[in-house]
């Protein structure tokens, strides 16, 4: 029997330097999809098609881990410079 096997581990990390990061992985188990197709010729000179699958099982899981960094830093010290916020000295 003819079948697709299917896996997948996705991971994808967002920083922001010296504020925040996460971390996103989407883990999609090992499965395998078969497609079956069918075809009966009948004496009375009739054609009988027939199609049909079968999936297995598929188990799909998604961590998320977050973490901010330095949480008593002062994010907005002037309003009107935010240049020293993120990469001055006390960034």
């Amino acid at each position: 029997m003819p079948f697709v096997q299917f896996q997948s581990n996705i991971v994808s990390s967002f920083t922001i330097a010296n504020v925040w990061a996460s971390d996103v992985t989407v883990d999609l188990d090992q499965f395998k999809a078969n497609l079956f197709i069918s075809t009966i010729f009948t004496n009375s000179r009739n054609l009988c098609l027939g199609i049909g699958y079968d999936i297995e099982k598929i188990l799909f899981r998604v961590y998320f881990a977050m973490k901010f960094w330095n949480c008593k830093k002062t994010l907005i010290d002037d309003l009107t410079d935010y240049d020293s916020n993120f990469t001055g000295f006390n960034a």
